[in-house]
Protein backbone atom coordinates (compact mmCIF):
# COMPACT_ATOMS: atom_id res chain seq x y z
CA UNK A 1 0.00 0.00 0.00
CA UNK A 2 1.78 3.58 -0.73
CA UNK A 3 1.98 5.70 1.59
CA UNK A 4 -1.08 8.15 0.42
CA UNK A 5 -3.11 5.88 0.37
CA UNK A 6 -2.57 4.20 3.56
CA UNK A 7 -2.93 7.87 4.68
CA UNK A 8 -5.87 8.52 2.71
CA UNK A 9 -7.19 5.15 4.99
CA UNK A 10 -6.39 6.23 7.88
CA UNK A 11 -7.76 9.70 8.05
CA UNK A 12 -11.25 8.21 6.42
CA UNK A 13 -11.65 5.80 9.26
CA UNK A 14 -10.51 8.79 11.67
CA UNK A 15 -13.03 10.75 10.33
CA UNK A 16 -15.50 7.72 10.11
CA UNK A 17 -15.10 7.54 14.17
CA UNK A 18 -15.35 11.22 14.83
CA UNK A 19 -18.51 11.39 12.78
CA UNK A 20 -19.78 8.23 15.12
CA UNK A 21 -18.93 9.40 18.08
CA UNK A 22 -20.43 13.00 17.26
CA UNK A 23 -23.22 11.37 15.95
CA UNK A 24 -23.73 9.36 18.96
CA UNK A 25 -23.36 12.61 21.25
CA UNK A 26 -26.15 14.56 19.59
CA UNK A 27 -28.97 11.61 20.00
CA UNK A 28 -28.57 12.62 23.43
CA UNK A 29 -28.00 16.87 22.95
CA UNK A 30 -29.98 17.69 19.58
CA UNK A 31 -29.77 21.37 20.22
CA UNK A 32 -25.42 21.25 20.91
CA UNK A 33 -24.67 23.73 18.41
CA UNK A 34 -21.00 23.39 18.39
CA UNK A 35 -21.58 19.45 18.33
CA UNK A 36 -23.82 20.30 15.06
CA UNK A 37 -21.24 22.32 13.11
CA UNK A 38 -18.34 20.06 14.35
CA UNK A 39 -20.48 17.28 12.61
CA UNK A 40 -21.03 19.46 9.66
CA UNK A 41 -17.68 19.99 9.42
CA UNK A 42 -16.73 16.44 9.54
CA UNK A 43 -19.20 15.05 7.70
CA UNK A 44 -17.47 17.50 4.68
CA UNK A 45 -13.84 16.73 5.42
CA UNK A 46 -15.05 12.83 5.59
CA UNK A 47 -17.02 13.15 1.92
CA UNK A 48 -13.78 15.39 0.13
CA UNK A 49 -11.59 12.66 1.28
CA UNK A 50 -13.33 9.42 0.71
CA UNK A 51 -13.91 11.46 -3.29
CA UNK A 52 -10.09 11.95 -3.38
CA UNK A 53 -9.32 8.28 -2.53
CA UNK A 54 -11.97 7.03 -4.74
CA UNK A 55 -10.72 8.66 -7.73
CA UNK A 56 -7.34 8.02 -7.08
CA UNK A 57 -7.98 3.96 -5.91
CA UNK A 58 -11.42 2.80 -6.69
CA UNK A 59 -14.67 2.67 -4.33
CA UNK A 60 -14.69 2.13 -0.78
CA UNK A 61 -17.93 0.73 -0.96
CA UNK A 62 -20.58 -0.24 -3.21
CA UNK A 63 -22.01 3.37 -3.42
CA UNK A 64 -18.58 4.85 -4.42
CA UNK A 65 -18.94 2.41 -7.62
CA UNK A 66 -19.40 5.17 -10.36
CA UNK A 67 -18.16 3.97 -13.43
CA UNK A 68 -20.92 3.02 -16.11
CA UNK A 69 -18.26 0.59 -18.03
CA UNK A 70 -18.07 -2.07 -15.07
CA UNK A 71 -19.00 -2.88 -11.79
CA UNK A 72 -15.54 -1.58 -9.80
CA UNK A 73 -16.69 -3.25 -6.56
CA UNK A 74 -16.57 -6.51 -6.92
CA UNK A 75 -13.45 -6.41 -9.73
CA UNK A 76 -10.43 -5.52 -7.42
CA UNK A 77 -8.81 -5.48 -4.52
CA UNK A 78 -11.06 -4.37 -1.21
CA UNK A 79 -9.63 -1.04 0.38
CA UNK A 80 -8.33 -2.72 3.32
CA UNK A 81 -6.23 -5.68 1.46
CA UNK A 82 -2.54 -4.48 0.58
CA UNK A 83 -0.58 -4.83 -2.01
CA UNK A 84 1.75 -7.23 -3.02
Amino acid sequence: MTDTKEMLMKEIAKLSFALLETNLYLDGHPDNREALKYYDNMSKELKSKTEEYEKEYGPLTAMGSKNDKEWQWSTQKWPWQMED
